[in-house]
C-alpha cells in the first residue's frame, strides 16, 4: 500500500489536516495505510459506522448525506480531492451518522485511529487534529451564514466564492443540482443566477459541472 502513496505523491501532502506534521511522520503513517477504489454511488461509510478512522479522497468526490421519515435526501456537506473526512470525531467514539456516497469514481486513501495512535503519541496527535478543527469549524460557521442570506444570487455567489477558496483554486466542479441542494435552493433558481452571473462575467460555465471563477474580488465582495 506504500507503493501507491509513493506512486501518486503521499496522500497527506495537500490535506489540511496533516499541514504540521514533519514529513517524516507522514512517511512513516502512510506506510499503514490502505487504499480503495469505489465508483460512483457506492456507499464510503454508514450513519452507523464509528468514526475510527479518517478517510483521505485522493481523487474523486463524496457527498455526507442523510434522509427524513419521507425517504427526503439532505446533504450536509461536499468533499473533494485532498479533503478529508472523519477526523472532526476521531476522538468521541461518536458514529459518523451520514452517509458518505460517492458522487464519481474515487480514490480513496483510509488511516485507522489504531494506525495513527500506533506512530504517533497521544498528546502528539491530539494536539495537532485539535490545530485542524479550529479551521473546520470555522468552515462550518461560514457554511451556516451562507445558508442565512436572503438573496437568492448573493447566497449562490458566496457559495461559489467559499467552494472556490476551499479547493485552492478558480474552479467549482459542482453540478446544478448539487449546488442548489447545497445552499437550499430550487435549481431552476440557481440555474437563473449562473446564467446572470456568466451574462456578467463573474464565471463561465465549462460543460455539465465545471464553473470557471473569473472574477474571485466580485463574488467575495457581493
Amino acid at each position: 500500500m506504500a507503493e501507491k502513496c509513493n506512486r501518486c505523491g503521499l496522500c497527506m501532502d495537500r490535506v489540511e489536516l496533516f499541514e504540521d506534521f514533519t514529513p517524516q511522520e507522514q512517511e512513516k503513517i502512510m506506510e499503514g495505510a490502505s487504499h480503495s477504489y469505489l465508483d460512483r454511488g457506492e456507499i464510503l461509510f454508514s450513519p452507523e459506522d464509528p468514526v475510527d478512522r479518517i478517510f483521505i479522497i485522493r481523487e474523486g468526490k463524496v457527498k455526507l448525506s442523510g434522509y427524513d421519515e419521507e425517504g427526503k435526501e439532505y446533504i450536509y456537506d461536499l468533499r473533494s480531492q485532498n479533503e478529508s473526512i472523519g477526523e472532526e470525531y476521531l476522538f468521541s467514539q461518536q458514529k459518523f451518522g451520514s452517509y458518505g456516497i460517492c458522487l464519481e469514481k474515487s480514490h480513496i486513501c483510509t488511516l485507522t485511529l489504531e494506525l495513527l495512535k500506533k506512530n504517533l503519541t497521544q498528546e502528539d496527535l491530539a494536539f495537532k487534529v485539535i490545530g485542524s478543527l479550529g479551521r473546520k469549524l470555522r468552515e462550518e460557521r461560514e457554511k451556516l451564514e451562507i445558508l442565512t442570506i436572503p438573496d437568492a444570487k448573493k447566497r449562490v455567489e458566496q457559495f461559489l466564492y467559499f467552494r472556490s477558496r476551499r479547493m485552492g483554486g478558480g474552479e467549482v466542479t459542482l453540478s446544478t443540482d448539487m449546488i442548489a441542494t447545497s445552499v437550499g435552493l430550487r435549481r431552476e433558481t440557481v440555474s437563473r443566477k449562473l446564467q446572470e452571473l456568466e451574462e456578467e462575467g463573474t464565471i463561465l460555465r465549462k460543460g455539465y459541472k465545471k464553473i470557471l471563477i473569473k472574477k474571485v474580488e466580485k463574488l467575495r465582495k457581493s
